[in-house]
């Protein structure tokens, strides 16, 4: 039947129940359910009620939430730090992932849709990187960083602190205008002129 406590319930010295609803479980506490549904679905009927919060322990290497398969093997972490990971599966998210800070990723990132990146973006390589430089709007190769064209690196352009290189290894290089051509020295005096008529030599 039906048990009226006014005061709460208190069963030995594990569990407690105020006489507000609320339920107190010191231990663990194992939910098990045969049936074909959830073993344990949190629900808060109030209009601006949380749905669940987990605290971790203070010690180091605390978990917050540790969720495994029936094996008892890894799924998904988050400790004490704030820290999630994935230990098998990938996480689906059909409405974008917010991130504030860094986000380390240590395997593939498979994006199916279009990217945006609102700031600065580096892309680093064993041992120079090319950046977006959003506040300049140019993407720039850092020395010895080689911007590379063709199936087989065919054209090569790139800066190595001292000299600028365009190195074609494949066929002609072909620079084409609707108008002249110029090529300067010192930014100011002609070293050479193309126009319609045949290659002229200042």
């Amino acid at each position: 039947g039906l048990i009226t406590a006014r005061s709460g319930i208190k069963v030995g010295s594990g569990i407690t129940l105020s006489p507000d609803g609320h339920g107190y479980y010191t231990g663990i506490t194992t939910i098990q359910s045969n049936d074909n549904v959830y073993a344990l679905e949190v629900f808060n009927s109030h209009a601006s009620g949380q749905g669940l919060q987990i605290r971790a322990g203070s010690g180091n290497g605390q978990y917050a939430l540790l969720v495994e398969d029936k094996t008892g093997n890894n799924l998904f972490e988050i400790n004490a730090d704030g820290e999630v990971d994935v230990k098998k599966g990938h996480i689906q998210a059909n409405h974008g992932i917010n991130v504030t800070g860094i986000a380390t990723i240590g395997s593939n990132l498979i994006v199916n849709g279009t990217s945006t990146f609102n700031d600065d973006t580096i892309l680093a390589g064993a041992s120079a990187n090319v950046s977006w430089d959003k506040s300049n709007n140019y993407l720039q190769w850092a020395d010895n960083a080689q911007a590379v064209f063709g199936a087989s690196a065919d054209l090569k352009i790139f800066h190595d602190g001292t000299d600028s290189t365009i190195d074609n290894d494949t066929g002609a290089l072909y620079i084409k205008s609707n108008t002249s051509t110029q090529l300067l020295v010192n930014n100011t005096e002609n070293a050479v002129v193309a126009t319609a008529l045949p290659l002229i030599h200042i």
